[in-house]
């Protein structure tokens, strides 16, 4: 889309938003030329039952409706509007949050605090950081130092951490003397900071690092796999990409097991129940088993898209099925991209997009 094509569109599209501990709908904006005030902010309907009226275009930034509202900033200040254009919450602030349990952070005078909907402060603006509310608490920081805070304003945590996160099934993790450990929602330290890094609970697990290695605990504290990992790459189907000795494999966490050994030089994610691994030099595909589904004979490959992938040999790129049947030849030089439908590829110093639809 051309410079003068954004300067002419001003209303911007709106999109539901999903969030974790709750479903809200929340609605995107998009500035089309952030240097220019004539072509700010503004809102088009987005809500199936005609909610949220047309709102032209008047603001430097807007940002997510959240209970009704949205907080948007005119003359370098914040504020929030209704989804009639209205502003119920005048523009005084030097930052504003969206809304989150029916309160939203907003900044004054170089400080935190939290208001209402109808824009009644909740909590003074004394704290230099107020993040939002997750399951009836927040963290904020005081003097340095983060506590955590309900909905009424009333400290449950003491401002006492060096860092800390977001509650996750009832429990936060928070960094004291440079070692993470959990606090519940009663601020009771239930996994003792002992730990360099941690990640977030999920079904009940999470990752932690001790001695430069890493495993998982459970809510309880208990090791329920060893830490024994160098790295946690990422999350793949139901799996985690661990690295140990050097060597990529997969645990499978709710069944708190090393499901696929760590024995590939490169592993990714699956996809359409294939990931693709590298292993003594050469790269192939393997299931959720871990069984070898393509053999590894390239020298590069990328991960299933609708049936379609793009694997590289003698220093060609072509595409192969899930079957490995070789549907277009190995003939570019590159490929930059690929969907369900397309591909960027390169071809003699050329770059253009193929069809993939055809070959299916």
């Amino acid at each position: 889309m051309s410079k003068n094509r954004k300067r002419n569109t001003l209303i911007v599209s709106l999109v539901l938003a999903l969030f974790i501990s709750t479903i809200l709908t929340g609605c995107s904006l998009h500035n089309y030329n952030p240097t220019d005030k004539s072509a700010g902010y503004s809102y088009e309907d987005c809500s199936e039952e005609g909610s949220v009226s047309n709102i032209e275009s008047q603001y430097e930034e807007a940002g997510y409706w959240r209970y009704g509202l949205a907080n948007v900033k005119k003359d370098d200040l914040w504020g929030y509007i209704d989804t009639e254009g209205t502003e119920v919450i005048r523009c005084q602030y030097e930052k504003a949050d969206y809304f989150s349990d029916g309160l939203a952070s907003v900044k004054k005078d170089g400080l935190w605090g939290y208001i209402d909907t109808e824009g009644t402060e909740v909590t003074p603006c004394q704290y230099e950081r107020a993040d939002f509310f997750r399951e009836g608490l927040a963290s904020v920081k005081k003097d340095g130092l983060w506590g955590y805070i309900d909905t009424e304003g009333t400290e449950v945590t003491p401002c006492q951490y060096e860092q800390a996160d977001f509650f996750r099934e009832g429990l936060a993790s928070v960094k004291k003397d440079g070692l993470w450990g959990w606090i519940d929602t009663e601020g009771t330290e239930v996994i003792p900071c002992q730990y360099e890094r941690a990640g977030f609970f999920r079904e009940g697990l999470a990752s932690v690092k001790k001695d430069g290695l890493w495993g998982w605990i459970d809510t309880e504290g208990a090791e329920v796999i060893p830490l024994q990992y160098d790295a946690i790459v990422g999350f793949s189907h139901e799996f985690v990409i661990v690295k140990k000795d050097g060597f990529f494999g997969y645990i499978d966490i709710k069944e708190g097991a090393e499901v696929i050994s760590c024995q590939y030089e490169q592993a990714h994610n699956f996809s359409e129940g294939l990931a693709n691994v590298k292993k003594d030099g050469l790269w192939g595909y393997i299931d959720i088993e871990g069984k070898e589904a393509l053999p590894l004979q390239y020298e590069n490959a990328g991960a299933f898209n609708d049936g379609i992938a793009p694997v590289q040999k003698d220093g060609l790129w072509g595409f192969i099925d899930a079957e490995g049947t070789e549907i277009i030849p190995f003939q570019y030089d590159d490929v930059f991209c690929y969907s369900s439908e397309t591909a960027y590829v390169s071809m003699d110093g050329a770059k253009f997009d193929i069809d993939l639809k055809k070959f299916k």
